[in-house]
């Protein structure tokens, strides 16, 4: 009986390493935006609070991005289709998440873009992060798009085409 082979593009990998580090660099950039927020919270003023970092978005991002990435990788190297299944909806759900930051990210610019009177360097630096989470979003949404879209090419390659 012959086995059934997926067949896949050959930078699912490496589509994979990127995720995990995006993944790695949303936790990092989290991480200090947080240490930063709580220690200079008596300084920034009133008018200017972070959106995104009390809705949890770069810590959920880390989760997501990450077990999409190692995922994909492991479809690669595995060639399974229920694997191959759990990479696409994951990569969707990492899609999604990005699409989400990049509206509430968005916002938080906007807010601060509009704010009346004095602006403290604290506020534009948290700002400035805000900006590169949203640049690394921006990123993984393209990169689990082409994820999924090449997933959903191969898992449907599969169930036509069966090599030995």
């Amino acid at each position: 009986m012959p086995s059934h082979r997926l067949v896949l593009k050959k930078e699912t990998r490496m589509l994979g390493a990127v995720q995990v580090m995006i993944g790695l660099i949303n936790g990092a950039l989290g991480r200090i935006w947080l240490l930063f927020y709580t220690r200079q919270f008596g300084e920034i003023s009133t008018e200017c609070k972070p959106v995104a970092l009390p809705s949890g978005y770069p810590f959920w991002t880390f989760l997501f991005f990450i077990m999409s990435g190692v995922l994909t990788i492991e479809t690669e190297k595995k060639r399974s289709p229920n694997l191959l299944k759990y990479a696409i909806r994951m990569n969707m759900n990492s899609f999604l998440l990005a699409a989400l930051g990049l509206i509430l990210i968005g916002f938080e610019i906007t807010l601060f873009l509009f704010k009346r009177g004095t602006v403290f360097w604290q506020e534009t630096t948290a700002v400035n992060l805000s900006v590169y989470l949203w640049i690394f979003s921006f990123m993984e949404l393209i990169i689990a798009r082409k994820v999924v879209k090449g997933g959903n090419g191969a898992f449907y390659c599969h169930r036509c085409v069966i090599r030995p």
